[in-house]
């Protein structure tokens, strides 16, 4: 398939992203959304959806709506089986990067556990440690106070260090 084949498969799908099932959009507003393609070729994309029954036309004037001399005279929106088909695109879509996705996610969530232990230095850790020694104080003795001091900086170090 040939490069421009390719990007022309994309502004299709591209397309039926944009266009929703309940509200037409005009045909100079789905053209000014795509900027970087011919805006005839747009429109022929468009009129080959609409012969598939994937789009819906609408002519402005036959549809009781004010065109301005020289503008858009058509609007454009998806049909229910345009609906379907957008459905179907994203879910195809979703399954294809599904694992472009998920490597992703583990990617920022390994950068933001990275984050937070870099962060945990000793003086936090003597923070927390302190501010654990008031919270039990009032319930067990110093002995026990100081034991479970020693066990939570142990384990603190261990997971952040």
């Amino acid at each position: 398939m040939s490069i421009k084949i390719l990007f022309g498969f994309l502004d299709t799908i591209d397309i039926l992203l944009l266009l929703r099932e309940d509200e037409f959009i005009m045909l100079s507003r789905i053209q000014a959304k795509f900027s970087h393609v011919d805006p005839q070729n747009i429109y022929r994309k468009l009129e080959k959806l609409a012969e598939q029954s994937i789009v819906l036309k609408q002519n402005l004037k036959k549809a009781g709506k004010r065109v301005e001399p020289g503008g858009c005279k058509v609007e454009y929106k998806l049909s229910p089986r345009g609906a379907d088909v957008k459905k179907e695109v994203i879910k195809k879509a979703l399954k294809m990067f599904e694992p472009v996705i998920d490597a992703t996610v583990k990617k920022k969530i390994q950068e933001q556990e990275a984050v937070k232990y870099d962060h945990m230095d000793e003086e936090i850790i003597q923070d927390f440690i302190m501010e654990f020694s008031e919270e039990v104080s009032e319930s067990c003795d110093d002995a026990m106070i100081r034991e479970l001091q020693r066990m939570l900086k142990k384990l603190l170090e261990k997971y952040f260090f």
